[in-house]
């Protein structure tokens, strides 16, 4: 189990029938999206943490906004939650002495390439991205997590 973040432009799905509507963000992927070592998304705004990696995540890039909360549910994507992530971005930037990257996922404890990444800074990078696109692009921008 895990979480899963979408960003980008947010739908309304409804159906008149049962009175039923829920927000959902579309897919999509931009060849121009970053990548990074060791990692099989292709440009993609969709990307998955486990619980564990995501508390980690968080804990250690400082990010104050709850993207996560209600769990499943969307988040609005505002010129403030922007400026948060890009702030952290670049304070981890500074003090990064590793490339962004991912370690792979058949490493073993111990193997030297498991200490070659900063996957703080790539998740910082990718989710900067696609904020800062989603702002400039996107009728409703927003965050889904499922």
């Amino acid at each position: 189990m895990g979480i899963n973040f979408t960003i980008g432009n947010a739908k309304l799905e409804s159906d008149p029938k049962d009175l039923s509507a829920c927000w959902y963000v579309e897919a999509k992927e931009l060849e121009e999206a970053p990548k990074f070592p060791n990692e099989f998304l292709t440009g993609s705004n969709n990307f998955s943490f486990s619980y564990l990696s995501f508390e980690d995540f968080i804990s250690k890039s400082k990010i104050a906004t709850k993207i996560d909360s209600p769990h499943p549910g969307i988040v609005a994507i505002t010129p403030e939650l922007q400026k948060e992530f890009h702030n952290a971005l670049k304070k981890r930037q500074k003090e990064s002495t590793k490339p962004p990257g991912f370690i792979p996922w058949d490493a073993e404890d111990g193997d030297p390439i498991c200490d070659k990444y900063d996957y703080i800074l790539a998740i910082l990078i990718r989710f900067d991205f696609w904020i800062t696109w989603a702002l400039k692009n996107c009728e409703y921008p927003a965050i889904f997590n499922t």
